[in-house]
């Protein structure tokens, strides 16, 4: 039989170290952005082009096509922990269509936060011209947003990388036939109610079965919620 916790742990690593990077490069934009800001509201009310040009400055197109291209690695990845588990990746039309529109959301989302901070910070220049603020109020006034961009950001990322990963194996084990699954991970202090509820089920000592997790609150995709450890493998007795 498999190693489940180790093969689970090495990949649970892998998952971690894309977000701390990904973490890493959304924080050096935001701190670019906070330093050049005033170059684009010195002038006046900024417009969203100028806006955009900060952020292509920043490096955002960049980090935004790592981010797509993370989800091909993914992938790849998820075939190694296929064949760990003895479960070679199988990802026929559908899953693949799924898996698509999954990562057209996440960029779109990535947009939505983007459009959202450019919003903003028209909106502060806006406010300052019209007050007659100068230009260190507004940027004062900015700090918060500026805080909080590279979180924004990272929160996304994570949430897309993470429903990505469960969708790979949940959509790989449904089509190798696997019929029964038990909820895997830690079950301690920080262990959220839904989650614990979970694992203290008595179906898992038989196995949950698809139509059992479906009608849970820890369904394959999202687990018991943001930044969730725990996660739906096969019942060790479909494991060979």
């Amino acid at each position: 039989m498999p190693d489940i916790k180790n093969i689970l742990n090495g990949k649970n690593k892998y998952i971690d170290k894309l977000i701390a990077d990904f973490s890493k490069e959304f924080e050096q934009l935001s701190r670019y952005l906070k330093i050049n800001i005033s170059s684009v509201i010195k002038g006046g009310v900024p417009t969203r082009e100028a806006i955009e040009q900060l952020f292509s400055e920043a490096g955002y197109d960049g980090i935004i096509q790592n981010f797509i291209d993370k989800h091909t690695e993914l992938i790849n990845y998820a075939k190694q922990v296929g064949g760990k588990l003895g479960f070679p990746l199988v990802l026929t039309d559908r899953s693949i269509a799924l898996l698509e529109i999954l990562e057209e959301q996440s960029i779109m989302r990535m947009l939505t936060v983007k459009d959202g901070i450019i919003n903003n910070l028209i909106d502060a220049g806006l406010r300052g011209e019209i007050e007659g603020a100068g230009l260190r109020t507004i940027i004062a006034g900015l700090a918060d947003e500026f805080d909080g961009i590279a979180h924004k950001f990272a929160t996304e990322a994570f949430t897309g990388i993470s429903v990505f990963d469960r969708t790979i194996k949940s959509e790989n084990f449904k089509e190798a036939g696997i019929e029964k699954f038990i909820y895997f991970g830690p079950l301690d202090e920080l262990t959220r109610d839904t989650c614990r509820a979970a694992l203290t089920d008595p179906r898992q000592q038989t196995g949950w079965t698809i139509e059992e997790i479906n009608n849970s609150p820890v369904g394959f995709t999202i687990g018991g919620g943001w930044n969730c450890r725990h996660e739906w493998l096969p019942f060790v007795g479909e494991l060979k």
